[in-house]
């Protein structure tokens, strides 16, 4: 498996909406969150590459991860060295290794499959 560094931003803020309406968080409800996207706090370490699946090389999945800092700590991300297997040259490296170098767990995650026209 090959993964691919598509884009990595900074700076989110997630605020819970649940109080605007009226959920309690016993009342068997997710929290229902909305992140706050403004330029003064939202950098981007990695900018935006495009879904480009090759031709004739099948379906390939796109994983979309929400991560959050471990602890407190404030520290500063290292930016991936290269897009393909995070900078690590190796197969089966990636995201899992940059988040646990960087003291980040996973939040969220969700995925979708896309594949060339050309199979």
């Amino acid at each position: 498996m090959a993964e691919m560094c598509h884009y990595i931003v900074t700076g989110i803020t997630l605020t819970s909406s649940n109080a605007s309406s009226g959920l309690e968080e016993n009342d068997g409800y997710a929290l229902v969150f909305s992140p706050t996207l403004t330029s003064a706090n939202v950098t981007e370490l990695i900018s935006y590459l495009a879904p480009s699946p090759p031709p004739k090389t099948g379906y390939h999945r796109y994983v979309f991860a929400l991560l959050a800092p471990a602890s407190d700590g404030g520290r500063k991300l290292k930016k991936p060295q290269d897009r393909p297997h995070w900078g690590y040259g190796k197969v089966g490296k990636g995201l899992r290794d940059w988040a646990s170098e960087n003291d980040l767990v996973t939040v969220g995650a969700n995925f979708f499959y896309a594949q060339n026209k050309k199979q």
